[in-house]
């Protein structure tokens, strides 16, 4: 089993499969992508007077489908849904959010540490990623263009235009909020503070097993962490594959 599986493998039909309505609008992206702090934006603009939104809180109002089924079959509809599955028809409303490639890897090499061989580099790392049956530039493709796909986010936009973009997103989603919500969700999404809440109150995990090769969730954040890891080679290698998809979506390889 590839290291992508448990993220991105698709699930067959099961009897405790959730049901999926037309309302249903799905917040989707590759690992590493920002997915997180996107739900920590969007929890905290539709939490409860006084509540504290954490990892464990924050399921309660984007919960991950089929990681979190039984939260999900009770959320009032509309529901957001979190998901790192490929193109799927079954999500009729999909909100994609989308990274440089370049620092998805290097996150995500960072956050698989525990779980790869002992002093396995970057470049090794790279590599297997890249050329594996989930890599980015597949999972990419498998969503761009689709017609169900009502908004897309950069990342990068998120970080450098973070209340206009915000502005879109809760558009998009149909959350009523003012500006003085917006900035207070975004105050507390920000990655100082979910760095500090998860330091604090942890984060759930599936098992045992993914609790003991646990590395910390939230690093850096920072666009261009790339250039620390990344060797000519390496972008040669990475440009092979992805460089028409990603200069399509603005990033130079």
């Amino acid at each position: 089993m590839n290291i992508l599986s448990k993220f991105l493998k698709k699930k067959t039909s099961s009897p405790d499969h959730p049901e999926i309505y037309d309302d249903d609008i799905f917040l989707v992206s590759y690992p590493k992508s920002g997915n997180t702090w996107v739900r920590f934006l969007i929890a905290n603009l539709l939490k409860k007077e006084g509540e504290q939104i954490n990892f464990h809180t924050a399921i309660n109002y984007v919960p991950e489908i089929n990681v979190h089924n039984e939260v999900l079959e009770k959320l009032p509809r509309p529901r957001i849904i979190k998901s790192h599955q490929t193109f799927n028809p079954a999500f009729k409303k999909v909100i994609y959010l989308i990274r440089d490639p370049k620092d998805v890897y290097v996150s995500f090499f960072h956050y698989q540490k525990k779980k790869n061989p002992k002093n396995t580099t970057f470049s090794e790392f790279l590599r297997k990623v890249n050329s594996s049956p989930n890599s980015w530039h597949k999972h990419v493709a498998s969503w761009k263009d689709k017609s169900n796909v009502i908004a897309l986010f950069r990342y990068e936009d998120l970080l450098s235009n973070t209340f206009t973009e915000v502005e879109r997103l809760v558009k998009a989603l149909g959350i009523k909020a003012s500006e003085e919500q917006l900035a207070k969700a975004i105050q507390e999404s920000s990655f100082t503070s979910m760095k500090k809440i998860e330091k604090e109150s942890g984060r759930p995990f599936k098992n045992e097993s993914d609790k003991a090769n646990a590395t910390t969730f939230v690093r850096s954040g920072k666009k261009g962490d790339w250039v620390n890891y990344f060797t000519e080679e390496d972008i040669n290698y990475l440009s092979q594959s992805v460089k028409d998809l990603a200069t399509h979506f603005h990033y130079k390889i």
